[in-house]
């Protein structure tokens, strides 16, 4: 049996398990997904790493072990994704006027607050029969690191923000020469990615687990709730959150995110009461390899 017929067939079974499919996701509109097996990560950064951010609560390093397998995003859920769900819900207005600056298919949808992902995430576990969800923040980095200890998962040497990190544009959409704003004051790699805003998802190359996108392009969210330190979250892959959580994490930069900003272990946060949508946070899916 050739692979794509058994992956159809594979399909067919587990909607046929776990629900029906008459509501079922256009296949073009389901997020491609690779499954990571369990490993050890060092959560963070130490206090002798050149760029270690001790206001973002980086520092000092968890040691977490990724007990279970999991799914995840290969890329960021794009805004035809995200069209096809609207087009599927249309009660599911937009929250917010922000403006993300591409209107590009393939790139990742931005300007989406936390009830609307949430609203995605239960129509796409509906419509597939998968119970779909946002990544623990131990999860995300340690997609994002795909085995990598250095700053930076291409090189654990020679690329902070005090030299040039040319190879930044290679990996990511970053804050660089091709979108520097006018009258803003803040450091920039000294590259050029060609994109000035949002760029299609998998323009770059990826890391070694086969992930895009993690180094730039879009900021995004994980589940946990966001506290300036380590201390007291589970040492696994579980979330790390509460009941009326403020402030949740965001992790991976942005092309409007300096350098520093641009590392597997760093860290910020949306307030979700403020605001919860901006023009360079999107998010990618993930789901656990075994229901």
């Amino acid at each position: 049996m050739k692979r794509s017929a058994l992956k159809h067939l594979v399909a067919t079974v587990i909607v046929l398990l776990c629900g029906s499919a008459a509501a079922a996701a256009p296949p073009e509109s389901v997020p491609d997904m690779i499954l990571l097996q369990p490993g050890d990560l060092q959560l963070g950064s130490s206090r002798d790493d050149y760029e270690h951010d001790t206001v973002s609560g980086e520092t000092p390093a968890l040691a977490v072990k990724i007990r279970r397998a999991f799914w995840i995003g290969r890329f960021e859920v794009t805004r035809a994704q995200w069209q096809a769900f609207l087009a599927a819900q249309p009660q599911a207005n937009a929250t917010t006027n922000c403006q993300s600056g591409s209107a590009a298919p393939a790139a990742p949808v931005a300007c989406v607050s936390l009830p609307e992902i949430n609203a995605y995430l239960r129509w796409l576990t509906k419509s597939t029969g998968l119970l779909y969800r946002l990544p623990s923040e131990a999860e995300w980095e340690y997609a994002a690191r795909a085995g990598s200890r250095g700053a930076r998962f291409w090189s654990n040497r020679d690329s902070h923000e005090g030299v040039s990190i040319s190879r930044a544009c290679e990996f990511g959409n970053v804050y660089d020469v091709s979108g520097r704003i006018a009258g803003r004051v803040a450091p920039h790699a000294r590259c050029a990615d060609g994109y000035a805003g949002l760029a299609p998802v998998g323009s770059f190359r990826p890391n070694d687990f086969g992930l895009y996108d993690t180094v730039g392009n879009a900021r995004e969210r994980v589940a946990d709730c966001f506290t300036r330190s380590y201390k007291g979250r589970p040492a696994d892959e579980r979330v790390w959150s509460w009941s009326d959580c403020r402030y949740h994490g965001v992790r991976g930069g942005s092309f409007l995110s300096r350098p520093l900003d641009q590392r597997s272990s760093a860290r910020d946060y949306v307030d979700d009461r403020d605001a919860g949508a901006a023009a360079d946070l999107g998010f990618r899916v993930a789901r656990d390899a075994v229901p």
